[in-house]
Order: structure tokens, then sequence, then C-alpha cells
């Protein structure tokens, strides 16, 4: 699931009823090797016991990024968010309007609990819950604040405890480095209530997130060739599978943008290639289609139109 337009792209996923405020004083990061409890430190939903899902939750949604004042240094400009609902059946997008999260600027990553609300992360450190069911699409702000813990959020997504399990984990991931406390790409949970962060371990590569109700845990790095899929395990972050992306772009091009999200038993891989974007700054995001089964990748959609920051799918998907 990802976030701006620069020759390094980057991604997040959600769950809970109810939003829970901790100011900075009260927050803790555990280290905890991605044991995790059932106490709320594990980033469980709070509400998880209820196994229902809702029409809402069967689509993937696409967090656009468009430009409504031009970073003129030194000034950084002015961005706006937009999701689009894409039907992977139908291969259909549609715009469902603009998310006006107050005091929050740049969207940057984005996941969808099972009670369809889209967690969108902000450039700016704010971390937002949108309502999918309202076409209003009201925005209210969580208490997460990256500066406590060190980890800007650069990619995410719920995946289900276990196999076919109604509880959610929201998993996120920071590459590390400057402006964070990790020397490189790490993955963490997200307690939605308390928003205490549990860092799990270190990822091979960083790249955008993606989960599915068989309690599984997927990376598309893309940032910098070479571009590749991983499985990875959720309580660790160690590999367990590793798939070729390389045939989606020119092979030494890396990401001028990139999400990712699971469907229907594929991987859909949300990318633009920073070298076509130096050629043609008019061009958008591509869908692609991974079989994790064959390995082989298909084009969905040439040109989207949009400029595809995140991508999040609930767990409730096919």
């Amino acid at each position: 699931m990802n976030r701006t337009f620069t020759t390094i792209g980057v991604v997040m996923a959600v769950l809970l009823n109810g939003c829970a405020s901790n100011g900075a004083a009260n927050k803790k990061m555990a280290f905890d090797g991605g044991q995790g409890t059932d106490d709320g430190a594990s980033g469980e939903r709070a509400d998880a016991a209820e196994p229902f899902c809702l029409e809402a939750d069967k689509y993937i949604y696409l967090l656009k990024h468009s430009w409504v004042v031009k970073p003129e240094p030194p000034n950084q400009g002015v961005s706006r968010a937009d999701l689009v609902r894409f039907d992977p059946g139908e291969k259909e997008l549609k715009v469902l309007g603009q998310v006006e999260c107050v005091g929050a600027e740049g969207p940057s990553t984005m996941a969808i609990d099972r009670s369809a609300r889209a967690w969108i992360y902000f450039r700016s450190g704010h971390l937002g819950r949108v309502d999918l069911t309202d076409p209003s699409l009201p925005c209210e702000l969580t208490g997460f604040d990256p500066d406590v813990d060190g980890f800007p959020i650069h990619g995410m997504a719920f995946s289900a405890k276990s196999e076919k399990s109604p509880i959610d984990v929201l998993y996120v991931a920071t590459h590390g480095g400057d402006g964070t406390s990790f020397g490189g790409p790490t993955l963490a949970r997200l307690d939605t209530t308390t928003m205490d962060l549990s860092v799990i371990g270190a990822l091979a590569q960083f790249g955008e997130l993606t989960g599915n109700g068989l309690g599984q845990l997927w990376v598309f790095s893309a940032s910098q060739p070479p571009r590749n899929v991983y499985q990875v395990d959720p309580s660790d972050g160690t590999v367990l599978r590793t798939f070729d992306a390389q045939s989606i772009d020119f092979p030494q091009s890396g990401a001028s943008g990139y999400a990712f999200a699971h469907w229907g038993g594929r991987y859909y891989l949300i990318y633009r290639s920073a070298a076509a974007f130096t050629m043609d700054e008019t061009s958008t995001m591509g869908i692609w289609m991974l079989d994790p089964g064959t390995g082989q990748i298909d084009v969905v959609i040439e040109e989207t139109g949009h400029d595809l920051v995140g991508a999040g799918v609930s767990t409730c998907a096919p």
C-alpha cells in the first residue's frame, strides 16, 4: 500500500471502532521480536471479535495525490488527497472524492480495515481514519505521533492474525535512515487503540505492504531495481518467497511512485516508471497483476489517469 512522486516512491492498512488519542508522554515503543500478545499492544483491533464484512470491503482502494499549488523552493506546495475505488473483477476505477483531514498534508500511504475504513498516513506525520461507507468521506485524526518513536510510516497494511481469523493486525514499515530511529528498513505493528508501536524486526528490502485473510504479509519493493515481490514472515520479517517483478519496467529504472494490494489470490502492483516519467511528465500509474501460483505478471490497466501513492484492501476482500 505508497506515497509521493520521487524517484524513491513508497507505501499501510486498517481497523477499529473509536479513536483513542494518546499524548506523546504516554506513548511507548516495544521491541518484542514480533511475538505480540492479545492485550492490544500487538496491533490488533479492539472490536475484532465481530467477523462481519461490509459491501464496501470487497474492493481495492487507491490513494490519489494531486497538487493544488505546485512546490517551488523554498515553498513545499499544497497537495490534496482523493480516494479511488478499484474493482479488479471488472477492471473499473471510480473516483469517490476528496479526503480532507484537517491539519494533515501530503497523502503518503494507506490501509483498509474490516469496517470499511481507510487509514491514511500523511507526510506531515498525521494518521487519519476515513469512513468509506459515508459518501462525504469524513476523516478523523488519530493520536499517532511518528516523532515519539522515530518511525515515520512509509508502508502499511492490515492482515488477519491467523488464517480466516476475524482479528486483524496493522503492520507498518519505515525505510529507515535520516529522520528515523532505524538504520534500515524496519517492520512493526501499530496498536490501533493506543497508537503504541511494537517493532518486529528488519526487512531485507523496504517496500509497500499488503495483507490478506490468510494472515500472510507481502512486500512490493520497487523504489530502485531490482523490483521484487516478497512474502515475509509477519512474526520477524524474514523472506519466505520472492517473485521477480522486473518485467513491468526498464531494467535499470526505479519507481516515481508505487503501491500494492492483494485481491482474489492475486497481487496488484500499482506503479509508475521514473524513466518514463522523466520522458513524459503526463504519464500516470499503471496496474499489473501477479499470480503467485505461476509467477506470471500481466498488465491490467496501462494508464489509470491518476497519480496514485497508496493502496489498501480489507481482509474481507476475496
